[in-house]
């Protein structure tokens, strides 16, 4: 045998016992994690919030979530019903111009003047429940006060009291008028007696 094959032949059979060698070695491989109650587990993990993208949310309750929720509640909206921050804010019960304001500030951006078509908008408020013909909540008046001072203008007192009152409602009008002369201090300049 010549010396470069023995030096081969012992270099193999090294490696043949290191490798059986390995083989029934124990190994303790890997972390050992430790064990903690469920109760311990809630304790360490942040605040769980449950949305559900089909249902309805108030505005309040839609600026109470974390901004990855709320982007992912409008985007799911818009990618499903192209509809615009005005439908957004009717689905929230809130004003058009403060939903589309606060949405540009979390980066969406919707074209001016955009407006869904007819059968995207009605299939986003069927599917929200939302009725378009759905009454507005109405305020009912049952009695104000109108006090002003200075020139007395008849139509103008009307007209500010025909703005409260709805078209053929029954009312009660009592009127009460105090004619006030000004002061005399009120309109000439103080003047200092002397005793």
């Amino acid at each position: 045998m010549r010396d470069e094959e023995y030096l081969f032949k012992e270099d193999v059979r090294e490696k043949a016992i290191t490798a059986r060698s390995a083989k029934k070695r124990i190994s303790h491989s890997g972390c050992r994690l430790p064990q903690y109650t469920a109760k311990e587990m809630r304790e360490m993990s942040g605040p769980t919030y449950t949305l559900n993208l089909k249902k309805r949310i108030t505005y309040a309750e839609f600026k109470a979530l974390p901004g990855g929720l709320q982007k992912s509640y409008v985007q799911n909206i818009v990618d499903k019903y192209r509809v615009g921050p005005s439908a957004l804010a009717e689905l929230m019960g809130a004003n058009a111009g403060a939903v589309g304001v606060y949405l540009s500030k979390r980066g969406f951006s919707f074209k001016r003047g955009f407006q869904p078509t007819k059968d995207d908008l009605e299939r986003f408020r069927e599917d929200y429940g939302i009725s378009a013909n759905a009454p507005t909540k109405k305020i009912t008046l049952e009695n104000f006060s109108f006090c002003f001072s200075g020139a007395f203008n008849a139509a103008s007192f009307v007209k500010q009291i025909k703005a409260f009152v709805p078209e053929g409602q029954l009312l009660r009008v009592s009127v009460a008028v105090e004619v006030v002369e000004p002061e005399p201090s009120a309109t000439e300049p103080a003047t200092e007696e002397s005793p």
